[in-house]
């Protein structure tokens, strides 16, 4: 089955649309005073947990964030990444709570909007109405691109085009975050991508003694973007 191609000009028009949320909800003094508090938590703190109620959006404004989901029989799934720029809190299931957990991959700043007050300005600045509405999207965009990615592409090949896709949004999220730098364990990516870490831990290895990756300091570093987009593209 054909794989999409990455070209230069593909993925600039790729990283162009991925980072059209963390623009619309870039630093912002006027929206910003809409907010009711703001956090700062420090790496592995929760945001907020599965199932609770959420009388609050938070968004982030440093820091990195995993949604994670826990299925039935106690899997763990990590349906998305949070970046600078990105609202979390926004979903909610059909009862009206929390679909998914948020852990802080790093430390974090946070703020705190009412849901309430933020949907009322939703409705009333068309500003505040089109980055919500771009960020849904984005949303939406990288779901279908994940279920796409952990269909059709090989181990190595699904590590690497996840790396890729966070890489790229990294670096046009803002905030200070050093594309380069994933703050993500082993059992994360697996976590993120439906394997085992024994699986991951094999193909980690392997792209490891390439040259592509390395851990270092409680991050993956990306050694050689090159390579690992083209090992992405060819799986």
């Amino acid at each position: 089955m054909d794989q999409p191609h990455y070209s230069h000009e593909s993925a600039e028009r790729g990283r162009a649309q991925r980072g059209r949320a963390a623009k619309a909800f870039e630093f912002d003094e006027e929206f910003d005073r809409h907010r009711v508090s703001e956090r700062l938590l420090a790496r592995g703190q929760r945001v907020f947990s599965q199932g609770q109620d959420l009388d609050c959006l938070y968004l982030v404004r440093r820091g990195w964030v995993a949604l994670e989901h826990v299925l039935p029989d106690g899997q763990r799934q990590i349906v998305d990444f949070a970046l600078p720029g990105a609202i979390i809190g926004h979903q909610l299931d059909a009862d009206g709570h929390a679909p998914h957990s948020a852990e802080c991959l790093s430390d974090c700043w946070l703020l705190l909007f009412n849901r309430s007050q933020f949907f009322e300005l939703v409705q009333s600045d068309p500003r505040v109405d089109a980055a919500y509405r771009n960020m849904v999207l984005d949303d939406l965009e990288r779901a279908h691109d994940q279920l796409s990615n952990v269909a059709r592409r090989s181990g190595a090949g699904k590590i690497a085009h996840l790396i890729i896709k966070l890489m790229d949004r990294a670096a046009g999220a803002g905030g200070g975050v050093d594309e380069t730098r994933l703050p993500l364990t082993q059992g994360q990516l697996a976590a993120a991508l439906g394997i085992t870490n024994v699986y991951v831990s094999r193909m980690v290895k392997s792209m490891r003694q390439d040259g592509l990756i390395a851990w270092r300091r409680g991050a993956l570093e990306v050694l050689d973007p090159k390579r690992l987009r083209a090992m992405a593209a060819g799986a």
